[in-house]
């Protein structure tokens, strides 16, 4: 894999068949579902999966630690949002506005379009976040309305959850991986691999599985850890690893990589829905939002950087007109234009990861 936020890797060659079960660990699922939840268009995880011929599958005891970590992770997330200054996401907004009326008016090149197109975490700001019901109350009705659909999805009686329980109590007594700390219970990790193995073993398919445990990667985290390894081989199934970070959709740049691998098997109108889906959940981060501001402003000029500020309200919070502007520096007001366009086009190009910027001339 090209990306290093995620590695998919597998214990026998795929031959690109899609997954007929995805298993995910409970903190990679709550990721998803607290982002699915904090935007507009959501990515319905039971939808996403049917349209791939994919089951997601609950390991035992998995919901109760869903809820376990569920309010400080919530509570994490929540608290990023609270930092977002308001005059900022105002500021954003005017300027996707004022992108989308360019855009009518013909007046962007190109460069500028794909930069209007590919605003990412901006674009999310304005375009995707939920409004102001984003209370815990209101997730927790979101999550547990998630939890019954995903559970109603599995066939009955597709895990025997008395033998799960079993393997996994000799695997803690065995030590054996994912259980590799002889001073802490795996039970959790153990159940879920276990889990894992039994969907294996049904040979209908790849299992999908991810997570953002060490404790299943080899030690160039390039794979299965090898004894996890051997036991796939020996049921003769196949089994794909994504290890996942831990600030998987939470920054700029990082995705699920597991649900976005998963488009390529549908019809390419509905892998182009998916993938809008997936790059809006694995936008809503504010940090990473507004790092990328200050990082784009900061490949400005002192000239450029001034003249956006005051045009976007990122100084005083009042927002200038060109002719304002115009006064301020003491030049014409087409000049303020033109150096805004050039300006706006640098920061729209740096926000979305290039240097690429098709300069003017003077």
């Amino acid at each position: 894999m090209s990306e290093s936020q995620s590695v998919a890797a597998t214990a026998h060659d795929s031959s690109g068949q899609p997954p007929r079960y995805v298993v995910l660990d409970t903190n990679v699922l709550l990721r998803l579902l607290i982002l699915d939840f904090g935007v507009k268009e959501r990515v319905d995880l039971s939808y996403f999966l049917s349209k791939v011929g994919a089951t997601l599958v609950l390991a035992h005891c998995q919901e109760d630690e869903f809820w376990r970590n569920a309010p400080k992770l919530w509570a994490e997330h929540v608290k990023k949002w609270r930092r977002v200054p308001a005059d900022i996401k105002q500021a954003i907004t005017q300027l996707v506005n004022g992108l989308a009326s360019a855009r009518k008016l013909s007046l962007l090149t190109t460069k500028q379009l794909a930069a209007a197109d590919e605003l990412g975490p901006l674009k999310t700001i304005v375009e995707q976040v939920r409004p102001a019901d984003y209370t815990w109350e209101s997730f927790e009705s979101f999550a547990e309305q998630a939890m019954t659909e995903l559970r109603r999805a599995v066939p009955a009686g597709l895990i025997d959850i008395q033998d799960v329980e079993e393997a996994s109590a000799r695997r803690i007594q065995l030590h054996n991986p994912p259980c590799s700390d002889k001073k802490k219970r795996h039970w959790g990790d153990c159940v879920i691999w276990e889990t894992v193995l039994r969907l294996t073993a049904r040979q209908e398919g790849p299992v999908w599985f991810a997570t953002t445990d060490g404790d299943f990667s080899a030690q160039d985290e390039k794979g299965l850890h090898p004894f996890l390894r051997r036991e796939v081989k020996a049921l003769g199934g196949i089994v794909e690893l994504f290890r996942e970070t831990e600030n998987v959709g939470h920054e700029s740049g990082t995705h699920f990589r597991l649900l976005k691998e998963a488009t390529q098997f549908v019809p390419e109108s509905e892998a182009n829905t998916m993938r809008r889906f997936l790059e809006g959940i694995s936008s809503v981060s504010p940090d990473a939002s507004w790092r990328d501001v200050l990082r784009a402003l900061k490949t400005l000029s002192y000239r450029e950087r001034e003249i956006l500020k005051l045009r976007l309200g990122l100084g005083d919070g009042y927002w200038y007109t060109q002719d304002e502007v115009a006064q301020i520096f003491g030049v014409s007001q087409g000049r303020i234009s033109h150096i805004e366009r050039k300006a706006r086009r640098k920061f729209l190009n740096r926000v979305r990861g290039t240097n690429q910027i098709s300069e003017e001339r003077e």
